[in-house]
């Protein structure tokens, strides 16, 4: 089990990255990796921040809220930038200063300790993949992982069932998702991504769950904020 959940959060890292070519950083100025081009002229998706208050995540761009479940955690921004191989400046900027590099901002990431987790992001497309592919809608985005990740993980020789594409309502929107397992019996992961756009942006939603599915259960525990 320690080998098969090493393996799927490594891959889980790269998926928080965006899975793009570029999405690592170092330790320059900048949020963005050194060789990259200038950050562009887009509009900032928000000017606030997501927040933590009496264990409810509130995502301002999107206008929900998540309920932390009971022993789960809410990692901080440099435990965040440390998980995706980004800088200390990643970890202190702004979502717009992270956006204009087309970098992936990850806001919020819970997790319980054993696998299960919780990440949401906002993205400005087109994103490069890191197989080179480049997206420029949703649908594309959750396509291309449909493809390229089920493979990624049975090159690591690790057995992968339930997959599924569709879509998925999160508070009256739908996002394009896709979801599988990896495993087998009790040494099995559930990984459930999907997302939306807005504003021009992405917003991706990842679930990760060990052993039995928990998907459907936190789906619940999304709600829209007032």
């Amino acid at each position: 089990m320690k080998k098969l959940l090493a393996v799927l959060l490594l891959v889980l890292c790269l998926l928080a990255s965006g899975c793009t070519k570029n999405s690592k950083t170092t330790p320059v100025d900048d949020p963005a990796p050194a060789d990259d081009p200038a950050p562009v002229d887009d509009p900032a998706p928000t000017d606030d921040s997501a927040s933590v208050d009496n264990d409810v995540i509130r995502s301002p761009f999107m206008g929900i809220s998540f309920a932390i479940p009971e022993g789960w955690t809410v990692l901080d921004r440099q435990t965040i930038a440390a998980r995706i191989g980004a800088n200390e400046a990643y970890a202190s900027a702004e979502a717009a200063d992270v956006l204009a590099y087309h970098i992936p901002y990850v806001e919020l990431w819970a997790a319980d300790g054993r696998g299960n987790a919780v990440q949401m992001m906002i993205e400005n497309p087109p994103l490069t993949m890191s197989d080179g592919t480049s997206v420029e809608t949703v649908s594309d985005y959750m396509d291309h992982n449909m493809n390229y990740l089920p493979e990624t993980y049975r090159s690591q020789g690790i057995e992968i069932s339930n997959e599924e594409r569709g879509t998925v309502t999160i508070c009256g929107r739908d996002y394009e998702s896709f979801s599988f397992s990896a495993g087998s019996g009790s040494n099995t992961m559930t990984q459930t991504m999907m997302a939306a756009e807005k504003d021009g942006y992405f917003y991706t939603v990842y679930i990760t769950s060990v052993g039995e599915d928990k998907t459907q259960e936190i789906l619940t525990r999304f709600s829209a904020d007032e």
